[in-house]
């Protein structure tokens, strides 16, 4: 597991099964330069996102879902994605 710094574009540099993220902590700028990376590399790792954010672009390339943290089940939900991923067969992606 990683934590990129605030930014950064730790999230395009760090290979993943899944990115786990709250683009309220990446910061807006940070989320269109990565989405823009996805879109234009084919970037397939699912992407969960953990905030509220409207109005801001998704990866055109992944899958992508969204969880409540408010949500009681939320946590759990997300383990269970992950596993499934997992499970599916899905690999980690190369470094940018």
């Amino acid at each position: 597991m990683y934590h990129g710094e605030r930014g950064s574009l730790d999230i395009i540099a760090i290979p993943a099964l899944v990115v786990i993220v709250d683009r309220a902590c990446v910061g807006v700028k940070e989320w269109k330069s990565y989405v823009g990376y996805c879109d234009e590399a084919w970037e397939d790792v699912p992407c969960l996102i953990v905030d509220k954010m409207k109005n801001l672009p998704l990866p055109k390339t992944s899958y992508h879902a969204f969880f409540d943290l408010a949500q009681d089940n939320s946590i759990p939900l997300i383990i269970k994605t992950v596993k499934q991923l997992k499970a599916d067969g899905q690999k980690p992606a190369s470094c940018a």
